[in-house]
């Protein structure tokens, strides 16, 4: 897999059917503890509710999104990279917009997540609360990153 390279942008982004595949797929892989068809079941939601209601932005790889992130005010409401392609610096490129726009960032993940979990860990994020997510009742870590 290639890194990051120059030729990759991260651009503001609306293309939610794309965004909501990316989520799709990602989702499923990374959450192999929460059944499928809980993910196919809130596509729709995601689509016309949680991704016109945030700040998006995307990464794009010789002109094809591979990865987005959206936000809510400080909160990174969602991060997700097509999954063959993940460890390539997308995710850290999608990162980093966040971080120039904003002076402190929060975050949900679940804690069976652990590549996720160690990704914001290696990216200067902390746990700051545990919880059970009341849709899954996953437990889940609340991590926060002040920057600068």
């Amino acid at each position: 897999m290639k890194r990051l390279e120059n030729t990759d942008k991260v651009l503001p982004c609306a293309d939610y059917d794309r965004m909501v595949r990316i989520w799709l797929d990602a989702s499923v892989e990374a959450h192999d503890f929460i059944s499928r068809e809980f993910w196919v079941e809130n596509a729709e939601a995601m689509r016309t509710r949680y991704l016109p209601a945030a700040e998006n932005y995307a990464c794009l790889r010789d002109g094809e999104i591979v990865g987005f992130i959206s936000l809510i005010g400080n909160c990174i409401e969602a991060l997700f990279v097509e999954p063959w392609i993940q460890g390539t610096g997308v995710g850290t490129a999608l990162l980093n917009k966040a971080v120039s726009l904003r002076k402190e960032l929060e975050l949900s993940v679940y804690s069976d997540n652990k590549s996720a979990l160690g990704f914001y860990i290696a990216q200067g994020f902390r746990v700051v609360e545990e919880r059970t997510d009341p849709v899954t009742g996953c437990r889940e870590k609340v991590m926060r990153k002040v920057v600068g």
